[in-house]
C-alpha cells in the first residue's frame, strides 16, 4: 500500500502525465486482513473528495463512493476490489 495516497503526492508533468510520489509510508500487507487496506481506502476517499471539489457536475455515484470510503466505521469502508461506480 502507498500509505500516503493524497492529491499532494500526485505529480503532473508538462505533458499532463501523472506520477505517484512519496513512497516513504509504503508497505506490504497481508491481503487476507483488510484493516490496513481500509486505512488506504480512507485516503482514497480524501483524494476523491479533492477531485470532486474541482468538478462543476458531480457524479452521484462518485459522491456515494467517496462517502463510503470516508466512513468513520472502518468496517463499512469498501475494499478496493469491491469498489464500483458508474459515470
Amino acid at each position: 500500500m502507498h500509505g500516503d495516497l493524497y492529491a499532494h503526492n500526485i505529480l503532473i508533468d508538462e505533458k499532463y502525465q501523472t506520477y505517484l510520489g512519496d513512497f516513504g509510508a509504503a508497505s506490504f500487507y497481508d491481503t487476507k486482513s483488510s484493516q490496513f487496506e481500509r486505512i488506504e481506502v480512507r485516503a482514497f476517499g480524501c483524494l476523491l473528495d479533492d477531485m470532486l471539489q474541482l468538478c462543476d457536475e458531480k457524479s452521484e455515484s462518485l459522491i456515494a463512493l467517496r462517502d463510503q470510503c470516508l466512513s468513520e466505521n472502518i468496517k463499512k469502508r469498501p475494499r478496493f476490489c469491491e469498489m464500483k461506480f458508474s459515470v
